[in-house]
């Protein structure tokens, strides 16, 4: 910027104070300053899983990589779905895939914000079948139902492996 401007643009990490000298045409001049003071840098990630099953609780975490001016406060949107929206750390469950944000804010008003997505997988359900009974010698053929798929392909695995003869075949 151009220092000679009775306006300038400043983009400063650091206090400073600016001395300015106002001279008209008659060459009088008057002397002012102003001291800018800069907060301490804040910011704020999310630590926390990206991708959780469907039913399982989701734990989130603001990590302060840098604290600012004093103590901080936190803000978590979703509060309906977390057990402490006001804290550095929550709990809580999502059914579907969801955006999280978190607003901290120090002492001296600034504020950082971090987002981070949790990607729910789809519900998976399975029915192994009616309990039976069966005469000693028979054999049975295990049939389980799948109701909700979840998502991709699916693995299957029958324990224990006693007498089965793929322990891994639907």
């Amino acid at each position: 910027n151009n220092p000679n401007t009775s306006s300038p643009i400043c983009h400063i990490q650091q206090s400073t104070t600016y001395n300015l000298v106002v001279s008209d045409h008659m060459a009088c001049a008057v002397v002012d300053s102003v001291l800018i003071d800069i907060n301490p840098e804040l910011n704020v990630t999310i630590v926390s899983d990206s991708l959780i099953c469907h039913g399982d609780s989701l734990s989130l975490n603001a990590q302060l990589n840098a604290a600012g001016n004093g103590s901080v406060s936190y803000l978590w949107n979703n509060p309906s779905i977390l057990d402490s929206p006001n804290s550095s750390g929550s709990l809580g469950f999502a059914d579907s895939t969801t955006t999280f944000k978190v607003i901290v804010q120090d002492d001296s008003q600034c504020s950082d914000s971090a987002e981070h997505t949790i990607i729910v997988n789809p519900p998976l359900s399975v029915n192994s079948g009616m309990d039976t009974f069966l005469c000693f010698g028979d054999s049975y053929a295990l049939n389980p139902t799948v109701i909700d798929s979840g998502a991709g392909s699916l693995s299957y695995h029958w324990t224990p492996e006693l007498n089965i003869n793929d322990p891994n075949d639907a």
